[in-house]
């Protein structure tokens, strides 16, 4: 993301630019360099985003999921996050802006997430965690079908397809997997700018495959293993 210090895209500008070829420069032309395309507005239209954002809309749409607390969305016609609250214009407040009403709103926001049903949220992490647990098992299988030197037979092709169906046609697999997967930036940047890994473009293709889904395999004890964390600390 470019937003916010020490972030992956920002620190890497910084770190190779020169005057020639300015931070400014890299951030524009990472965002421009693929083709626009069109998704659904907050106003059920459809409106252009390129690539990388949505990217990032995928991000925030894996937060939502991981949240209890109701996201709202201001209807001014952007993007659509699936997960939030779509808020018209006409509907936001903005009667007082002053610092004691802030205050009473945080106290307020505050005494709502005390109410959490902590049950609830742990419900929810053991969901989680036994669909991850079972999406790394076919990102094993899928693992081993793809060798390092990414010659396929036809019969592990057509194994390795079977695979990525039980994983994609499922919805809640694909839930878990798209939560996961997004977090695996290194492979999404190469499969996204198209950097290729070997001269056959077949070949690339079937690394990134493999590469993406050792990925998954390997983030889903990251998250796994965070969410048992995260219970151990609070319940």
């Amino acid at each position: 993301m470019t937003h916010f210090k020490g972030a992956f895209f920002e620190t890497r500008f910084l770190t190779i630019s020169d005057y020639f070829n300015t931070a400014e420069h890299m951030s524009y032309s990472y965002l421009t360099h693929v083709p626009l395309k069109k998704v659904r507005s907050t106003d059920n239209q459809e409106v252009f985003s390129d690539q990388k954002m949505i990217l990032f809309k995928k991000w925030f749409e894996r937060e939502i999921l991981l949240t209890n607390s109701i996201i709202y969305l201001p209807d001014f016609g952007g993007s659509y996050i699936e997960g939030a609250k779509i808020l018209k214009i006409d509907e936001i407040k903005l009667k007082n802006n002053s610092k004691k009403i802030f205050h009473e709103n945080i106290k307020n926001i505050n005494n709502m997430t005390k109410r959490i049903n902590s049950a609830e949220i742990t419900d929810k992490i053991n969901n989680f965690t036994k669909k991850a647990l079972k999406i790394k098992d076919l990102c094993n299988k899928i693992i081993k079908l793809i060798p390092d030197s990414a010659v396929l037979s036809d019969n592990n092709m057509n194994e390795v397809n079977k695979l990525e169906k039980q994983l994609m046609n499922n919805p809640e697999y694909k839930e878990v997997a798209d939560i996961i997967s997004s977090s695996a930036q290194n492979v999404l940047l190469s499969i996204m700018e198209n950097i290729s890994l070997d001269m056959d473009q077949k070949k690339s293709g079937w690394k990134k495959t493999k590469l993406i889904y050792q990925s998954i395999y390997e983030l889903t004890d990251f998250f796994t293993n965070s969410f048992k964390k995260l219970l151990k600390q609070n319940y």
